[in-house]
């Protein structure tokens, strides 16, 4: 399932409901909204008696299908309660399976060993980054074969070497005397282009986003969408108290003004030839779960 992260935040409007037993239809009170004094503030509690409810609105968004609840541990709606695992005891079995095994493949060239997901489940320490490379490599093919509305989503993923190798090359690309002239590795121009890599897309025509991993002083792991159409970067962080904005768009600098001319070396189609070479603009989304 995607996530648009590109999509204003909902306006969220308080107001007293009332609930009809019948239908269980929410109906606000006309003429009974209450000032943001009342809401925001009240340290002597609740006053309201009428039930809590969440908007199905806001969360609605990131709400996974049955298949993957089934495949995280919730129990299935349509079985037998009385043969129905807990949840807890499914992670459980689940874990001795994983330590009875010596790796897991993700795919033709990629695997990771059972300690590794071991690690990734008890997160008492940040990802190596090949586990995120195997992660982002399963994550590529879930992308490129899922479909919405019909249709192949037009996203594409990079790993964690690209975004290494073309960090290092910014001292470099700084003293260009002409930074859209600067030459880029021919190694990187094919990363980007997909030679030899069959299940890469091309990028403007087949491809409007592109996630890259990022992290933070080896500590922070987030993900950055490029939107090709609108020359943006993204910064999708769960933890957005960790840093700055102003600290998130320093590092990201780099990567915001060689993207673009990146893209213009590798171009395979007449879009990515008379892209500008203007920065992309740096924003992080507040609205990540």
């Amino acid at each position: 399932m995607a996530i648009d992260p590109l999509q204003d935040p909902p306006v969220l409007v308080v107001a007293p409901i009332s609930v009809c037993e019948s239908n269980k239809v929410l109906v606000p009170e006309k003429g009974d909204v209450p000032s943001q004094t009342s809401v925001v503030g009240n340290n002597g509690g609740r006053r309201s008696k009428r039930l809590r409810t969440r908007s199905t609105k806001l969360d609605g968004r990131f709400q996974f299908d049955k298949k993957t609840k089934l495949l995280v541990g919730h129990p299935s709606p349509i079985a037998n309660t009385s043969g129905c695992l807990d949840p807890e005891e499914r992670f459980n079995r689940s874990l001795k399976k994983l330590k009875a095994i010596s790796s897991i493949s993700l795919g033709p060239d990629v695997s990771i060993s059972s300690k590794d997901v071991l690690e990734l489940i008890e997160r008492k320490k940040p990802l190596a980054n090949k586990v995120m490379d195997a992660l982002l490599k399963f994550s590529r093919h879930i992308l490129r074969t899922h479909e919405v509305d019909c249709g192949k989503l037009h996203v594409d993923v990079l790993d964690t070497k690209f975004i290494s190798q073309l960090c290092r090359l910014y001292p470099k690309f700084t003293k260009a005397p002409v930074p859209q002239d600067f030459q880029f590795p021919t190694a990187l121009v094919d990363v980007v282009a997909g030679v030899g890599e069959l299940d890469r897309a091309e990028l403007f025509t087949e491809v409007d986003y592109l996630y890259l991993p990022f992290n933070f002083d080896k500590k922070h792991w987030v993900s950055l969408c490029v939107d090709l159409n609108c020359a943006k970067i993204t910064v999708l962080d769960s933890n957005v108290h960790l840093r700055t904005d102003a600290s998130i768009k320093a590092d990201i600098e780099p990567l915001s003004k060689m993207l673009p001319i990146l893209f213009r070396q590798a171009a395979s189609n007449p879009i990515m030839s008379q892209l500008l070479p203007t920065p992309f603009s740096v924003e992080r989304s507040l609205c990540i779960p």
